[in-house]
């Protein structure tokens, strides 16, 4: 298994040697079928997001989602 810090700079690799958009993508979909918000309405959505991490040697130190949340929730009917 390989370890955090060889999968992150795979990934960056192929990000920056532009091996495209199947090599880097990453995107959420749902729907609204239950609990947690508004009634169910029952709408999907599909957004990129990406995650921003920091490391400290083989560990992460610090990761933020970067994350248009409010569009995603707009889709949902939120």
């Amino acid at each position: 298994m390989s370890s955090i810090a060889t999968v992150a700079m795979q990934f960056f690799d192929a990000c920056e040697k532009g091996k495209g958009w199947e090599a880097c993508k990453a995107v959420f979909s749902g729907t609204h079928t239950g609990e947690g918000g508004p009634p169910p309405t029952g709408k999907s959505t599909r957004s990129d997001y990406v995650y921003s991490m920091e490391f400290d040697g083989d560990k992460i130190r610090h990761m933020t989602k970067i994350w248009n949340a409010g569009w995603a929730l707009k889709e949902l009917g939120w």
